[in-house]
C-alpha cells in the first residue's frame, strides 16, 4: 500500500490541489507538468479532483450559505459574494445551461467549477440538469488550460 502512496505522490498531489477553490485544475495543471507529469495524467487527476467539489456545491450550498448569513459578521460578506458572482455570470442566465458550460469552460479568474456550481444554484438551475455541463465545461477548460501550460513549461 505504502508502495502505491510513493508511487502516486505526485498524482494525489494534483488531485487534491485542484479541489481548492480558487486554485482548480488552472493551477493544478500547471504544477502536475512542472512536477514532471505527462499532460494526460495532469488533466487526467486535475479533472478528477476538480470534479468532485461539484455536487456537494449543487446539493448543499443553499443549507451552507442560509446558516452563515444568519450569523450577523458574516451576512455582508455572504451577500457580498453572491452579487459578486451574479455579476459575472449575468449572461448565463439568460443563455441558460450552455452559459453555464461556457462559464466553465472558459479558464479565466473567477470560472471555473466552484464558482460555476454556485452560479448555478444562485440562479436557480436544477442541480441534476446542470450537473453535466459543468463536468464537461470542466474538462474542455482542462485541455485548454494544458495546451498552454504546456507550451509554457516546454519553454523553460
Amino acid at each position: 500500500m505504502m508502495d502505491l502512496i510513493v508511487t502516486l505522490k505526485k498524482e494525489l498531489i494534483v488531485f487534491f490541489v485542484s479541489m481548492l477553490p480558487i486554485i482548480e485544475l488552472k493551477g493544478a495543471i500547471p504544477i502536475g507538468l512542472s512536477l514532471g507529469l505527462s499532460a494526460r495524467t495532469s488533466i487526467l487527476f486535475s479533472v478528477l479532483g476538480s470534479c468532485i467539489p461539484c455536487p456537494f456545491i449543487l446539493y448543499g450550498i443553499n443549507r451552507v450559505l442560509f446558516q452563515l448569513e444568519s450569523l450577523r459578521p458574516l451576512k455582508v460578506r455572504i451577500l457580498n459574494m453572491k452579487s459578486k458572482v451574479l455579476r459575472r455570470g449575468k449572461y448565463v442566465n439568460r443563455i441558460g445551461r450552455i452559459g453555464l458550460f461556457l462559464f466553465v469552460a472558459i479558464p479565466l479568474p473567477g470560472t471555473g467549477v466552484w464558482s460555476g456550481s454556485l452560479l448555478a444554484v444562485l440562479l436557480g438551475f436544477r442541480p441534476k440538469n446542470v450537473l453535466p455541463y459543468i463536468i464537461v465545461g470542466n474538462i474542455v477548460a482542462g485541455f485548454i488550460i494544458a495546451t498552454v501550460s504546456y507550451g509554457v513549461v516546454s519553454l523553460l
